[in-house]
């Protein structure tokens, strides 16, 4: 899956040309070259996405519609602040419009439906790539006054559905979907601060997401349901792996993930500090249903007839790159703290 975008020449042309979009986007010099980059990497990540099954190919028109309109609302809105039309209401047309594109309250409704059907590749490029040019434009437009007041409102009560919304959920990717509007919240308010900081949380949080998501590819996990398949697996390793990263994604210490969530604070506490009490009490309540579904998780594979061995050079690889990427960073990071 991983390398899914080199099987072809074409592959490997889109994803080209969604990483060329980005760099258009971050190093143009007006909003026009924003908006131009923006639309670059989306029609690379559109075809990247577009999948064999009828589910993922509703998904993919889905979020060619929701996208489609929200880069035309940006468009507005560069050209009402270009022409002075609309003075007053364009910053806030371009608010709506990114709001749109990265799925935050109100506009949370379509992550969910659009992230269940599609492939386990498609959901690593719409909930970290995607997201880095709006975020980049969040970054810059210096909110102030009513419309940071505004924002606001929209990312507590996005973190709020989140947390909330991932309770009683079964499938994985929906789950997914669920953690991807959670952790945009604090990505958001953490380019607030500056952009390199935004880079350094979505950089921790893209490798853990596609280690999570690699490992429950390689086993075929779509639900819940689909545990009882790891006691025809080789190595437990494996739900090992997964139970770590699902873990260090809800923010559980002493994972890796845990110290997303204590970057954060340290940026933002001092400026956003009510802002940070709410997410972090949202953050419980994600844990809460992460912990118990990773733990079932364990538990399956324990009670599953299996051997705690590697049975394949493959399996061992899962697991030691789950250690190294959720584990180790966190107790070295707990040892810094603690001398420090």
């Amino acid at each position: 899956m991983v390398f899914f975008m080199f099987r072809s020449y074409t592959s490997f042309l889109f994803s080209v040309l969604t990483v060329f979009g980005v760099f258009l986007a971050l190093e143009g010099e007006s909003m026009f070259s924003v908006w131009m980059g923006m639309e670059v990497s989306f029609l690379g990540v559109l075809f990247l996405m577009s999948g064999e099954t009828e589910e993922e190919v509703e998904s993919t028109m889905k979020y060619f519609i929701i996208q489609v309109i929200s880069s035309h609302l940006f468009l507005l809105s560069v050209l009402s602040i270009v022409g002075g039309w609309w003075v007053l209401e364009s910053p806030y047309l371009m608010v709506t419009s990114l709001l749109i594109k990265l799925g935050v309250f109100p506009f949370h409704f379509w992550v969910p439906s659009v992230v269940s059907q599609m492939s386990y590749f498609s959901l690593i490029l719409v909930s970290a790539v995607q997201k880095m040019i709006p975020i980049w434009v969040f970054s810059n437009l210096n909110l102030q006054g009513g419309l940071l007041w505004l924002v606001q409102v929209a990312l507590v009560l996005s973190a709020f559905v989140g947390a909330v919304g991932g309770l009683g959920v079964l499938h994985f990717r929906s789950l997914l979907a669920y953690s991807s509007i959670s952790h945009t919240c604090f990505m958001v308010v953490t380019s607030f601060h500056c952009f390199k900081a935004f880079l350094i949380y979505l950089s921790i949080y893209f490798f853990l997401n596609l280690g999570l998501v690699s490992s429950l590819w390689s086993m075929k996990i779509y639900t819940v349901g689909d545990l009882q398949k790891i006691s025809s697996i080789s190595s437990e390793s494996v739900s090992q792996a997964i139970s770590f990263y699902g873990l260090s994604l809800a923010g559980m210490p002493p994972f890796t993930g845990f110290f997303l969530k204590f970057f954060f604070l340290v940026l933002s506490w001092e400026k956003f500090p009510l802002l940070c009490v709410c997410f972090l009490v949202f953050s419980v309540i994600s844990l809460y249903y992460y912990f118990f579904i990773f733990s079932a998780l364990s538990v399956f594979s324990l009670f599953g007839g299996m051997n705690f061995r590697f049975k394949s050079f493959y399996w061992g690889w899962i697991f030691t790159l789950s250690v190294i990427f959720n584990i180790i960073p966190g107790f070295l990071l707990f040892l810094i703290m603690g001398i420090f």
